[in-house]
């Protein structure tokens, strides 16, 4: 049976005995946002840092655990703006594979989201839905060929096959 555990947390470390008994059976995946602090303190305020997650990445993948990376979801302007950055850090540390969501906006979301953006240029819930899927297309297209160029696999599981 294949066990496949998305995290934010390197508590999963935890049972890194366990995970690299069963390395061929298991994966585990990291949700990130970007390497800037600010955007996850925003998003995720209690979530473990980056760099702690990047750390169990490495840990991971060292014992042979297959690890992949959730980038996600894409904010225009926000978690978009060190990609390239994020992108070389995760194939440092061990990702073997790149995936990607866009922002999907509930009800009351999107004014949260701008509220709490610095220097918001956004004045509507539309105007960030449409920035968000453009943004989203671009960042799509740059994981992609950045997967390729570096032997790595890509996944986008929701959605924009471009």
């Amino acid at each position: 049976m294949r066990v496949i555990v998305q995290t934010k947390s390197p508590l999963i470390l935890k049972d890194i005995d366990v995970l690299k008994e069963n390395s061929a059976e298991v994966e585990v995946g990291f949700t990130v946002l970007g390497m800037d602090g600010r955007f996850k303190d925003a998003l995720e305020p209690a979530s473990p840092s980056i760099e702690s997650r990047l750390k169990a990445i490495e840990k991971l993948s060292e014992v042979g655990v297959r690890v992949y990376a959730f980038l996600g979801p894409v904010i225009p302007g926000w978690t978009d703006v060190d990609l390239n950055e994020l992108l070389m850090v995760l194939r440092e540390a061990g990702v073997a594979e790149l995936s990607v969501d866009k922002l999907r906006l509930r009800p009351g979301m999107a004014e949260e989201i701008i509220a709490k953006m610095p220097a918001s240029r956004f004045a509507s819930a539309l105007e960030l839905a449409q920035a968000s899927q453009a943004a989203y297309v671009e960042a799509f297209k740059s994981v992609r060929d950045f997967a390729e160029k570096n032997h790595m696999v890509f996944s986008a599981p929701f959605s924009y096959r471009g």
